[in-house]
């Protein structure tokens, strides 16, 4: 049977510098709609097909939330068969960690929204808008991206779309920025 963490101790660990894993095993609706900072969604239905590759080392300590503490307690009983070893519930749930007024965030991929909203503001990235790229594109100027070293300045470079709206190996998303994780830590 798994312990149970108070949400005074749960935030203690959050502002330590000890690796765990938080799981919220919610379905994502809910988590969208709030959760806690750090916790990363796993369904109580995906736990033993997502587990191994989220927290490899079954020693990590592992807390788990949901709303009320009932999905977590069994998601825990869950891990426990899974050989985890050191499985907590955060006691009363996320209602609980509201309830005594800490925080939560809603929404998927926040830390990457955080990230590219400071990079927007510290390095004053230019903004365009839809018309304006079209009409660039269309006049085969091209949208002036370049990369930090200078390079995307002919379409087709890496960042700089080709005619046609085809993208180059080097296009969007190849050079997002991974958050590194500590030893234990959930992804």
């Amino acid at each position: 049977m798994p312990t149970t963490i108070s949400p005074q101790d749960l935030d203690g660990l959050l502002k330590g510098s000890s690796p765990f894993a938080l799981i919220d095993v919610r379905e994502t609706g809910e988590y969208n709609n709030a959760h806690i900072p750090g916790a990363s969604l796993i369904p109580r239905r995906d736990l033993e097909s997502q587990m191994a590759d989220a927290v490899p080392h079954s020693a990590t300590p592992v807390v788990l939330c949901d709303d009320d503490a009932r999905r977590a307690t069994l998601a825990g009983a869950t891990l426990e068969g899974l050989g985890y070893s050191d499985v907590s519930v955060l006691d009363g749930g996320i209602n609980r960690w509201v309830t005594q007024e800490y925080p939560t965030e809603w929404g998927v991929n926040v830390p990457s929204k955080d990230f590219g909203e400071k990079v927007e503001v510290v390095h004053h990235v230019p903004e365009i808008d839809a018309v304006e790229l079209q009409e660039r594109i269309d006049s085969g100027e091209g949208p002036g991206w370049r990369q930090p070293d200078g390079s995307g300045a002919d379409p087709g470079e890496k960042g700089v779309p080709r005619q046609g709206g085809g993208r180059s190996r080097g296009g969007r998303g190849a050079g997002r920025v991974v958050r590194r994780r500590r030893a234990g830590e959930c992804r």
